[in-house]
């Protein structure tokens, strides 16, 4: 599902230190959005994709699992990248249990995500846990 036109304006902020939720805001509303209309009992993995200048090019919803687990295979995930030219990435999952804090296997999966990302030259702009009244930025964690 893409973005539609109220939202294929956003921008995110190239450069989120100070206070990284705040320039995701419309992309964390999105997502909600998007995993409610979802099936809200199973866990889903999403990517939206940026260009250099953090517009939106494309989103991509890249697998689903139970509670307990969701795969995904990082192939997938840059070779879509790679063919947008994306140089940034926000990832998100959601967590149907209401928990918003990042599980031991999400904050290694990030790592991974990120030298992955790091190797072909895209920016993980962030990756986000949603719930449906929170949201959890591994940035601002400082997971990434």
């Amino acid at each position: 599902m893409m973005l539609d036109d109220h939202y294929a304006n956003i921008q995110v902020q190239p450069s989120l230190a100070s206070d990284p939720t705040k320039g995701l805001l419309p992309v964390i509303i999105y997502l909600r959005n998007l995993f409610a209309m979802s099936n809200p009992r199973r866990e889903h993995f999403h990517a939206i994709f940026f260009d250099e200048r953090c517009r939106y090019l494309d989103d991509y919803t890249l697998g689903s699992g139970d509670q307990a687990s969701l795969s995904v295979r990082m192939r997938r995930l840059f070779a879509y990248a790679l063919k947008l030219d994306a140089c940034g990435l926000v990832i998100a999952h959601n967590h149907p249990s209401g928990h918003y804090h990042p599980r031991a296997s999400d904050i290694a999966s990030t790592k991974q995500i990120t030298h992955f990302a790091q190797a072909v030259d895209i920016n993980l702009i962030d990756h986000l846990i949603i719930t449906e009244t929170r949201a959890y930025s591994m940035r601002a964690g400082g997971h990434l």
